[in-house]
Order: C-alpha cells, then structure tokens, then sequence
C-alpha cells in the first residue's frame, strides 16, 4: 500500500534542557556554535579563549551551559584563576 520507510524528514527538535544563572561575580555568557572554533579552544582539555585586547589567550572553564538553537548554546564561563578561587579544595601542600 503506502511505503511509509522511504520518506525523508529534516525535522529537528531542540529541546529546552532548563534556564542559566549567573553564579559567580566574576563569570559571563558566551553564545557560540558547538561546531566553532570557539568551542574546539573551550572543551580542550586545558580550554582557553582568545583575548583580542590584550592579544593573548585566557585559560577558562564552563560552569553551565544551556541549549539555545541548533548547534548553539549559551555558556557560563569563569577564568580558571578566578574558578580556583572559588572552587579550591583547600588542600594544605606538603
């Protein structure tokens, strides 16, 4: 009757994964594409952003991140010194 395994869709669905907070003072939003070149510098294992100001790179951290698009999020992050501030183990050093 009716071959319902050869129809082609491009739905795509983006589903809303919560709301984003500011949680530290020092910390801002970033939007970017997950395919970016952006994203690739920030999920390194030591992830870092390029500063045009100062030329330089800034080593960061994501706190949280939240769906906005295809491929687009909103991302909270933090510099690492200012996260190792906040999130110190306070680990006495021998």
């Amino acid at each position: 009757m009716f071959n319902s395994y050869n129809i082609e869709n491009s739905l795509k669905i983006n589903a809303c994964s919560g709301g984003i907070y500011k949680t530290c003072k020092e910390s801002w939003f970033v939007r970017f594409n997950l395919k970016s070149t952006f994203a690739y510098n920030l999920f390194k294992e030591k992830g870092y952003i390029y500063n045009d100001r100062s030329d330089t790179n800034k080593s960061v951290v994501a706190l949280q991140m939240v769906i906005c698009g295809d491929m687009e999020v909103i991302a909270e992050i933090i510099s690492k010194e200012d996260f190792d501030k906040y999130f110190n183990d306070n680990k006495t050093e021998n």
